[in-house]
């Protein structure tokens, strides 16, 4: 099984972010998703996630994914503050287990301007 690692993320509005996600699966097995989620809350009774900030599908290359948040992955209607991300793993036998999460602090600049 993974091991959970809990880890605060700082994501700056308007701003393009990403980071590697490497998972080391049992002997045997390799890693076949991973799925990164950020919520408002750390639990939700919504099985789809359609309440999520957030929701990246990532296919890894041998146990190595990427995850990447560009600026159209949060609306400026987002307020500014902290919520809560996960991130889950699948391997090969099928199996999802939780792999990191912490929280997600979003934070808004004062300058918003493009040009």
């Amino acid at each position: 099984m993974a091991t959970l690692i809990k880890d605060t993320i700082t994501y700056y509005r308007s701003t393009s972010y990403s980071f590697e996600v490497t998972v080391e699966p049992p002997e045997g097995m390799s890693t076949t998703d991973i799925f990164f989620t950020v919520k408002a809350d750390t639990h939700s009774s919504d099985a789809a996630d359609n309440d999520a900030l957030i929701k990246k599908d990532v296919t890894p290359v041998s146990n190595v994914g990427t995850i990447e948040i560009d600026p159209e992955d949060v609306p400026d209607s987002t307020e500014p503050g902290t919520y809560f991300y996960s991130i889950h793993v699948k391997f090969s036998d099928g199996n999802i287990y939780p792999f990191a999460s912490g929280k997600f602090k979003l934070v808004a600049t004062t300058t918003n301007r493009e040009s």
